[in-house]
């Protein structure tokens, strides 16, 4: 570092360092500089003529044979020699490790400084401040310079995670190491550049390994603090990071033998206070302890440990999971189980799914097989499984338990771990088949709160599976049931239901409305509110602006940092389909990216449309070849569920490729038998929107106006809010261009565009633009200029290049003039990129 600060002057740079020793040698760095000077050319000759004492120092050259000068003849020779240096050109004097120097070393350096006045020169010298303990000999040479004005002490803050990142990254040890393991790596270090290159010396050798010069360093601090500190320090290795006094002090058994232990800790800079208890000051020092136990001696450990706790703080519910680890790492699995059910319980509750997950793990492990105690250890486990959406590892725990359920539980333990493995199924007729089975298992129970839920699952399934007379009444039932309980939640979830069966003019807003009582009971609640944001988010879309969706979004973000509640990933990066249609792309890939990196294979089951929207962003940058792949085995998997909805999706889908590639009849063919028993005005505002931006396009397209009457003369569509009537203006627009009526064409596709504009739907609005075109009006060519900008911006380039094919420079005669076509053999504008944008090369 101080060859790259100081390179431009080309300084003289004198390097010693002192070397970890029971005994240092005397004047070790110095000794290392007059060596350096004998090994360039004329060096020892030099040193002969100039400064003939210094050569003393090194027993090997031939004016060694001298007797040793005094420490002032010393003092002074080196003094001269740093001055003559200084004389010449810059002069730096480093000298590295001083927390190992001996005291012969600290006194020339302290007198070295005192003199650099006169013939001014730079000293720099490094010790770790971890290193030293209360009685260190540098402390007293540390406080006499500390008085001194010339002298200045940086203090180096850990490494940032960019700069350690940065550091790993130049380390040949590492070449061949993933992202992954550079980031483990960063993690343990937690900034320190001695830890960083320790540990990335042995990675390979696994990423719980401690390297063999930090625990040999550690282990030496700890025999130097005492017996006392031994104890206190193995305590505390094995209660975890940090450890208040009332658990330390029974485990040290007075109160004298844990400060004397206390104090010594920290004079080693091992462990430093932290409120009411003490913790380790890094977590290699933590594992570098723990390292060094033998098995039988840290089972001893955690069981001293757990009862301690166990004794204190037994009721206790946040001690219930540390007590739970101790007493089962002892081998006391009949003690530790109670503690873990508990431990796990608390988890969900706090959201934690990933902990509950763990605890629950320990729990199925320190069960007895065949009993009910491992049922609901397994039930547990599922439960957190499904909280953390890994549906296949949810599945088969829930499976298992339901196994035992069934053998050696009651009827209650079927019915709820039936439903429960019911909620985490993928849409199919698997699911469908357990809804079925959940109610069969719950009716002789009688409980209406369940039945209630129960009965509005079937009715759902019944509607998407087109079971329309008895998805009805199964309505009626849950309302019956909700009633009968007394839940209005249920009985609102029941009636929204019912809406859609009806769906009547105007059923969008009386759904809103039942869906903002719901918020409120959750949020009175404390239950499911989450849950409620996201339904009330989407809802709202028929009529929200970007702000007022935004400020959802911000509300639901809020409420869960203030319960410390992990905040869903819709709260992160919005819902896959709003980003696609407003042109978050950005957002879209990045939620698309965190779902296939978490959830892997499950990740298709968990969010089934973000898989086809990432898709069809790829098809507009970078043209179809880009998303065939993925698209087609996305609705491939949707299609297998055989629900109309999962169909619509499907062909919503893979409209974008068909339309990409020229086939919009197809387009029409793959929607027509959806259309049949679901006509447009019973969507929900986002199949709606997704049908609306494929099916009217390619009615135009294919010169097809069928279609457009399950827009135009459908009266619920125009009373569905602000979204449902843009859609009805561009249908309107898209029949006034096949009749002929250019002018109502034109004025329809103005009012669809603005309504898109002023709600955040660009996607929607832009892609409006080229078949506005059509009408050769000044409004459309202003549209196209901006539909342009805006697929500039989203740097798709393969749809600017179909615009500029297909469409920018192809007006048909209009009552405004002839604006005519692109002569033939002209050359038509091709795309470029610039920088971070593409632009139209005209």
């Amino acid at each position: 570092m101080l060859r790259e600060a100081l390179f431009g002057s080309a300084p003289a740079l004198l390097y010693g360092a002192c070397g970890l020793s029971e005994a240092p040698p005397p004047y070790e760095p110095f000794v290392a500089i007059v060596r350096s000077i004998i090994r360039e050319p004329n060096g020892e000759a030099a040193l002969q003529g100039m400064v003939p004492e210094l050569l003393a120092l090194a027993p090997e050259t031939a004016a060694s044979r001298h007797q040793a000068p005094d420490r002032d003849r010393l003092f002074g020779a080196f003094l001269r020699l740093l001055r003559q240096y200084a004389r010449a050109r810059p002069t730096v004097l480093v000298v590295e490790d001083l927390h190992w120097a001996d005291e012969a070393t600290l006194a020339m350096l302290q007198f070295l400084i005192g003199e650099a006045e006169p013939t001014p020169y730079l000293v720099a010298a490094t010790y770790r401040s971890d290193e030293l303990h209360r009685r260190h000999r540098i402390r007293p040479f540390l406080a006499a310079l500390a008085r001194r004005p010339n002298v200045v002490t940086i203090a180096l803050a850990p490494l940032s995670a960019a700069n350690a990142l940065d550091l790993l990254q130049g380390l040949p040890t590492l070449k061949a190491a993933s992202p992954s393991e550079m980031e483990a790596i960063n993690h343990r270090a937690e900034g320190n550049p001695l830890f960083l290159e320790e540990l990335a010396e042995t990675h390979q050798l696994g990423r719980s390994a401690v390297p063999a010069s930090v625990a040999e360093t550690v282990l030496q601090r700890v025999a130097r603090a005492g017996d006392n500190a031994r104890r206190l320090l193995q305590y505390l290795a094995v209660t975890g990071a940090r450890a208040n006094y009332d658990i330390l002090e029974p485990l040290m058994g007075e109160e004298a033998a844990l400060l004397e232990g206390a104090r010594a800790g920290v004079e080693e800079h091992l462990v430093q206070e932290d409120d009411d208890g003490l913790a380790f000051r890094h977590a290699l020092i933590r594992e570098a302890i723990l390292s060094d136990l033998m098995t039988r001696e840290r089972r001893a450990l955690h069981r001293s440990v757990g009862e301690v706790m166990e004794r204190l703080h037994k009721d206790d519910p946040e001690y219930a999971g540390d007590i739970a680890q101790h007493l089962g790492a002892a081998g006391l699995a009949d003690r530790a189980l109670p503690f873990a059910m508990r431990a796990g319980e608390r988890a969900l509750r706090l959201a934690a799914a990933e902990e509950a997950a763990r605890i629950y793990e320990h729990a199925v492990e320190w069960s007895q097989p065949s009993t009910v105690d491992r049922m609901r250890a397994l039930e547990g486990l599922g439960r957190a499984y499904a909280r953390d959406l890994f549906v296949k590892k949810a599945t088969a725990t829930y499976q298992e338990a339901l196994d035992l359920a069934r053998s050696i539980g009651s009827q209650d333990d079927v019915a709820r771990i039936t439903l429960r493995r019911t909620f985490v199924l993928p849409w199919g007729r698997e699911e469908y088949a357990s809804w079925q089975a959940s109610w069969a298992a719950a009716e002789p129970l009688d409980q209406p709160a369940t039945l209630a839920r129960i009965a509005s699952g079937l009715a759902r399934r019944a509607y998407l599976y087109l079971e329309d007379d008895r998805g009805a009444a199964w309505v009626e039932r849950a309302l019956v049931e909700a009633r009968r309980a007394g839940g209005r939640g249920q009985e609102l979830f029941a009636l929204r239901l019912q809406l859609q069966y009806q769906h009547r003019p105007g059923w969008q807003a009386e759904e809103e409305a039942h869906i903002r009582e719901q918020l409120e009971l959750a949020l009175w609640d404390d239950d499911g509110v989450l849950s409620m944001y996201t339904d009330f988010y989407v809802r709202r879309c028929r009529e929200s602006d970007e702000a007022e969706r935004e400020r959802i979004l911000q509300t639901g973000r809020d409420y869960a940092e203030r319960l410390a509640i992990p905040e869903g990933i819709v709260f992160r990066h919005g819902v896959a389909w709003v980003n696609w249609l407003t042109g978050r792309w950005d957002r879209a890939r990045a939620l698309s990216e965190e779902i296939r990196s978490r959830w892997s294979d499950d990740a298709p089951v968990v969010y089934p449309s973000v898989g086809p929207i990432a898709a069809s962003v790829a098809i507009e940058i970078d043209g179809p070849e880009a998303g065939r792949r993925q698209l087609t085995d996305a609705t491939a998997r949707l299609r297998k569920t055989e629900t109309w909805r999962a169909l619509l999706w499907a062909a919503a889908h893979e409209a974008n490729l068909h339309l990409a590639e020229g086939r919009a009849a197809v387009v029409l063919e793959s929607f027509r038998p959806i259309f049949e028993p679901r006509p447009p005005s019973v969507y929900d505002v986002e199949d709606f929107a997704l049908t609306s931006r494929v099916v009217l396009p390619a009615a135009l397209l294919a010169g097809d106006r069928s279609v457009l009457r399950l827009w135009i003369d459908d009266p619920t569509v125009a009373a569905g809010g602000a979204m449902y009537q843009a859609a009805l203006d561009h249908a309107r627009a898209i029949a006034a261009l096949l009749d002929g009526n250019l002018e109502a064409a034109d004025a329809s596709f103005a009012r669809a565009s603005a309504a898109y504009l002023e709600r955040g739907w660009l996607l929607l609005a832009h892609e409006l633009a080229w078949q506005w075109s059509r009408t050769g009006s000044p409004a459309a060519s202003e549209a196209l200029r901006a539909a342009e900008t805006f697929y500039e911006t989203q740097r798709a380039k393969w749809r600017l290049q179909w615009l500029a094919e297909r469409h920018l420079c192809l007006q048909p005669r209009t009552q405004w003039g002839v604006l005519g076509r692109v002569p033939e053999g002209s050359r038509l504008p091709r795309v470029r990129e610039i920088g971070d944008r593409v632009e139209l090369d005209q």
